[in-house]
Formats: structure tokens, sequence, C-alpha cells
């Protein structure tokens, strides 16, 4: 029987309105050597001071982003199964890389790839080749993004949109407890641009004409003011290349690379989806499914060759550090001799926000930090040398 939402989630809406209007802040000290002649305190324009946000969705749901890609990150042993028919390919020897794949936060520790899933609630848990929701509801959990793909992916029209946006997201909110609000579109389908926003959604992804970032390209230059995060972010979307002579190593590497030095100069964010990562090489990749083979090495590629420089994370958390980055304020800063403190403010956040991150760059002239202490995070990171601090704000 189909749920409906249209009362009780307008009620949720309007509840969770007044909600997010409560503060978020935290409060930062720092000590010198010295008095320091001056200083500055700037948000870093992506999220641990790095040049390129890089955001890779699996979509659609299929089971071989548990039993793949998730325990590959882990840095546990995989087995290469097929998506679809569960067989094993090549010897059928667990495959793992010690450690998994991850990426440095510029204060000494290493945090493990977060990508994001489009998830269409009809097919959960469907029969064995997809996710079940307690798969999901883990990976949730792990800080993976969850989107809003459209209740049962409606490509054609007529489309009933109110039941692909709006019962989608709150079926998945029964399951795993979170409202999904960044919407990607089923199949590029345009007709979707317009009613994502009317219905609730705090942005949309896809590959449209008109939408943010370099068309076929995936990527957008984040540095400044980029007032359209406040104003429903449409974004494009970039599929992995559709036919099995682009899509190969070297090509995927080759253009990483190039985005990695677009980076050097502007920082960029740059995004990919793909279907299928758990089929074999024989099979695989072709149609937008990187296959098992080629998402591991393209993943240890950017592990080996990038860690120190990219951010990997879903769509809605890159989104929602630059809205943080643009709208918190930095307050009430007191320097009693060498030491500052001083505090931070989200006044308002975005509807069933989940991430209230933001990096700082503390610089000051003359004097070494000595030590930073970040109130009430336990998760904070610091670098005395760079002055970067990674920090999360807390509702008040």
């Amino acid at each position: 029987m189909k749920k409906y939402y249209l009362t009780l989630t307008g009620m949720c809406m309007l509840i969770g309105f007044f909600a997010q209007a409560q503060e978020y802040t935290q409060s930062v000290t720092i000590q010198f050597d010295v008095v320091p002649a001056s200083y500055t305190i700037v948000p870093a324009d992506l999220k641990y001071n790095k040049n390129v946000a890089y955001s890779l969705t699996i979509d659609d749901g299929y089971v071989d982003v548990w039993n793949v890609a998730y325990p590959l990150i882990q840095g546990n042993p995989v087995v290469e199964t097929d998506m679809f028919l569960g067989n094993n390919y090549g010897s059928g020897m667990p495959f793992q890389r010690v450690g998994g794949y991850r990426f440095s936060d510029g204060c000494g520790q290493m945090l493990p790839f977060r990508l994001g899933l489009a998830i269409n609630a009809s097919q959960m848990g469907k029969n064995s080749r997809r996710l079940s929701w307690e798969q999901l509801k883990t990976l949730y959990q792990a800080d993976w993004d969850i989107l809003n793909h459209g209740h049962y992916h409606a490509e054609e029209l007529p489309i009933d949109f109110q039941d692909e946006i709006v019962q989608n997201a709150g079926q998945i909110n029964d399951h795993i407890g979170f409202y999904p609000r960044h919407f990607a579109i089923p199949a590029n389908q345009s007709a979707y641009v317009g009613k994502t926003q009317n219905l609730g959604m705090v942005a949309t992804y896809g590959a449209v004409n008109g939408f943010l970032g370099v068309y076929n390209n995936g990527y957008w230059q984040v540095g400044g003011d980029i007032s359209a995060v406040n104003n429903h972010l449409k974004l494009i979307r970039t599929s992995v290349p559709v036919d099995s002579a682009s899509l190969n190593l070297s090509a995927l590497m080759s253009k990483f690379q190039s985005i990695a030095t677009l980076g050097q100069t502007q920082p960029i964010w740059y995004n990919e989806y793909t279907h299928a990562i758990g089929a074999g090489t024989n099979q695989y990749p072709t149609n937008s499914n990187l296959g098992f083979q080629l998402f591991r090495d393209y993943m240890g590629f950017i592990a080996d060759n990038y860690a120190d420089v990219v951010w990997i994370a879903g769509l809605q958390e890159v989104e929602e550090y630059l809205y943080v980055r643009d709208n918190a304020l930095i307050t009430n800063q007191v320097l009693n001799g060498n030491q500052l403190t001083f505090d931070i403010v989200l006044s308002h956040a975005q509807e069933d926000q989940r991430h209230f991150d933001l990096s700082l760059l503390v610089k000051p002239i003359g004097a070494q930090i000595t030590n930073i202490s970040v109130a009430n995070d336990s998760n904070a990171s610091s670098n005395k040398s760079t002055g970067l601090i990674n920090l999360s704000l807390t509702q008040n």
C-alpha cells in the first residue's frame, strides 16, 4: 500500500524550520608564544583546506555497494563478484588494501573516503541484488551521503513528482531516521527542475543545461562568494564514461590529474556518478559502471597520489560545508596578551542539515601558535604550524 506523507511532511517541514533556526556555535582558544603584532582568521575555501573536493555517487542502491565498495574503502577483504549473478570472477581470491582508501585532514589524521548513494526507496530490499534498509542505515552512520533519487526512478513523462520526491524522502526517513533533501535527478530528466525546490529539496544535481559547473566535466570553481548555495543549489552531475573505450583507468587518471592541476590555482568541486562497481571486467565496465577492478584501482590512484590535496566526500557534505563557510560569522575576538579567543556562530541552518563543519586558517604575524583548543568538539583537529583548525559547530 502506498503511504502518503503530504500533511505530516508539511508539519515536519514547519517544525524543522523552527528547529533549524536555532544557533550553531563553537568557541576556540589559541595560545601564541609571544603577543602577535596582528593576526587573521579566515575560513578555508574547502574543508581541510584542500584544493579539490571530489564527490563520487553510486546510484540505484545495488548491494555491491555493501559487498564491495564499503569494505574496500574500510580496508576489509573483498572477493570480486558479479552484481547480478553473485558468482566470483578470476581466482575468487579476496583482495584487501590494508588501511583502506584514505585522505589526510591536514592535521596528521588519515580519514576514510566517504561516498554518496542515490536511493530509490521502492527498490530497497526488493531482491538479493539490492541494499537492505539495515545496510543503508549502517552506511549512513558511517557518514556516507544518502541522496533522494526518486521513489521509482521515474524518468518518462508523465511523472508523479509528489510521489517521486516527497514519498521517497519520507520512506527513507522512516527507515534510517534521515529525511534526504538533496535530489539526484533520475536519468537527468529535466522536468524535475523546479519541482524539487517546490517540494522541499535543498539542492538538485543532474546533467542539465543551465546548472552550475562545466557541462560534461563535472566540476565547479568554489572560491569566493557562491550565493547559489543559499538559493537551492543546482549543480552539474557527470557520469563516468558510458563506453568501454573511454572508461579505463588511464582516462580516469588523466581527467583527475587535470582537475587536480586546476585546483592548484582555484578550489574545485569535482563529481562523478556510477551504478555498478561489483561486476567483473568481462561484463563491466561499460554503460556508466566502473566495475570492481576499475573502482579498486581508481580509488587507489587517488589515495596514493592525492591524499594531501583532495577531500573525498558526498555531494551533500560538500554543499553543507560551503553553506557554513559562507554563512557562519567569526565573532567575539579577544586578544588578551598571547591568548586569542573567538566564537563561530551560524544563526540559521538549512532544513535537515546534517553537517556543520568548518575549517579555519589562523595566521599570526610575529608569533607562533603553541596550542589550539576547541571547546565542545572531541573530533576537532588542528595543525599548529599551518594554523589549520577543523571543527564542527554544535546546536545551542
